[in-house]
């Protein structure tokens, strides 16, 4: 007998979210150690890689945390594969998928300052296309106009690398440059 050939599938498309947050206290705003903070990476290897087979997927990489500018595995957002229709946010942007499009929307938090404007469909990703979104802020436990008097805050970079492939490999960020940046980077006190 004869052995049936495995009818390879083609591969079903996916969005990939990768997400880089790296935060400091006031010791890092300048010197030395802000010269260190700003080699941080925009783009890391896919850790979470796990490309759907069955059905088109959104894939969150979320272990790239920095602290100190050391790497922590399993930071926030946690590693996720979520149906590709399902509304995804983390921090200020918020992801959907519709007419067989990545839309990418900014919308302020509240949570730190200075403030920015909301931008419905910051990025809008055909198939085969990735970008990035990149902020920054100065946080608070305390997130109200009053609570920049607490000794207690901190700056954050939050990172986005959003692409919409077919097919992909884990280096994809770092091999390829993207073909859209929204950029909301403000001078930070």
């Amino acid at each position: 007998m004869k052995a049936r050939a495995k009818k390879q599938l083609p591969p079903q498309p996916c969005i990939v979210l990768q997400v880089i947050l790296t935060q400091w206290s006031k010791a890092s705003r300048g010197g030395q150690r802000a010269g260190v903070r700003n080699q941080v990476p925009e783009a890391l290897e896919l850790s979470a890689l796990k490309q759907p087979l069955a059905a088109p997927s959104l894939i969150v990489d979320g272990a790239n945390y920095m602290i100190d500018f050391v790497l922590h595995p399993g930071g926030a957002p946690s590693d996720a594969v979520l149906p590709i229709d399902t509304p995804f946010e983390c921090d200020c942007v918020r992801l959907r998928f519709q007419d067989e499009v990545a839309h990418i929307d900014f919308r302020w938090n509240g949570k730190g300052m200075p403030e920015r404007p909301a931008r419905s469909d910051a990025l809008i990703l055909q198939p085969g296309q990735w970008g990035r979104v990149r902020y920054n802020a100065r946080r608070s436990p305390q997130f109200t106009p009053h609570s920049w008097d607490w000794p207690w805050w901190w700056y954050e970079k939050w990172c986005m690398n959003i692409g919409y492939f077919a097919d992909f490999s884990p280096r994809v960020f770092l091999d390829t440059k993207p073909l859209l940046i929204y950029s909301q980077m403000a001078d930070l006190w």
